[in-house]
């Protein structure tokens, strides 16, 4: 059997026994530098709709399915019934769309998840939760601007990957 291991950029990392237990070693494995790629784009736009996950927030974001069930579940007090109470939401003060270098927030998105983005918020949670919900109903077009890191997996490496190793 191949060993397990992990990668992480042109090595490969690998557990291996050791005096006190597995020790993670690393092995130079020129074949995982093209595995992925990384793209900026710092005039991104999409729906507020079309991010579906979060990096933070204050509530447990583990126990809900969903941004709207995260909404529903820790948000009520902000989600009323108009859409004009989306408007002040994104705009809380610990979310940072207002723009400002290295201040604001960020998107990510993968190509092995074409179906939504990512956003790398600081703070907010509830906040933004509670406008994608609210949005969902009278705005679903709203859209939001963020810088956007794409992250894209070359198929044919990670398959050479596969066939040579363990990956977990």
């Amino acid at each position: 059997m191949a060993p397990m291991a992990a990668l992480l950029r042109d090595d490969i990392a690998y557990w291996r026994p050791g005096r006190t237990g597995l020790q993670c070693q690393r092995l130079p494995y020129p074949a995982a530098a093209g595995l992925t790629s990384t793209t900026y784009d710092d005039n991104f736009s999409c729906s507020i709709r079309d991010i579906i996950s979060l990096a933070s927030g204050k509530g447990d974001l583990v126990g809900y399915a969903t941004l709207d069930a995260y909404a529903i579940g820790e948000c009520r007090e902000l989600v009323h019934n108009n859409r004009a109470s989306i408007e002040p939401l994104p705009n809380w003060h610990e979310l940072r769309f207002h723009g400002g270098s290295g201040a604001e927030e960020s998107v990510e998105g993968f190509s092995w998840r074409p179906w939504g983005y990512h956003l790398n918020n600081q703070g907010g949670a509830h906040h933004f939760a509670t406008a994608c919900l609210i949005a969902g109903f009278l705005d679903p077009e709203l859209r939001i601007k963020a810088p956007l890191t794409r992250h894209e997996l070359n198929t044919e490496v990670a398959q050479v990957i596969l066939s040579a190793f363990d990956i977990w």
